[in-house]
């Protein structure tokens, strides 16, 4: 049974990563943590607060585990002006997912969080992603004043 629940783990985070990369380690922990706690995924990963935030150590170590497997690729990368750890799947990885997938309960879990985050929230989606760093600190619910707000001073700035 052992083995099983940490082959479900495993399956758990190369089923995330396949879906893409994952820029800093505490987003892959609340991307896992929001699919178990809103959506009632039956995520295998116990959570606790650390720094105000969701954190699992077991998903950590897991994680470490399958970076050194050389089924994910971990990159430090510069983002925002931070070094973060950008987290993918190698080769290895993608024919492991292929071949075995996480129970359908926790892709429809992960599946939810990921199509939310970019139907509803796609300033959180781009920072996830790696892109558009600008726009990290702006909430969601000032996103599009604050690209107004850009336009107009960009037209202003033009016509002088």
């Amino acid at each position: 049974m052992i083995i099983d629940d940490v082959l479900n783990k495993e399956l758990t985070i190369l089923y995330l990563l396949s879906k893409g990369s994952v820029y800093g380690r505490l987003k892959l922990h609340e991307l896992l943590y929001t699919a178990r706690e809103k959506y009632l995924s039956p995520i295998p990963f116990r959570f606790v607060r650390h720094h105000d935030r969701p954190y699992s150590f077991d998903l950590q170590r897991i994680l470490d585990n399958l970076v050194m497997s050389g089924l994910v690729k971990e990159e430090r990368v510069l983002n925002q002006g931070k070094i973060v750890y950008k987290y993918e799947l190698t080769e290895k990885g993608k024919s492991i997912i292929k071949l075995f997938e996480p129970n359908e309960e926790i892709k429809k879990g992960i599946d939810i969080v990921l199509k939310n985050l970019r139907e509803y929230n796609p300033c959180l989606w781009d920072n996830l992603c790696g892109c558009v760093p600008i726009f990290q600190a702006i909430p969601f619910s000032c996103y599009n004043a604050f690209l107004l707000l850009f336009f107009h001073l960009y037209r202003e700035c033009r016509n002088k």
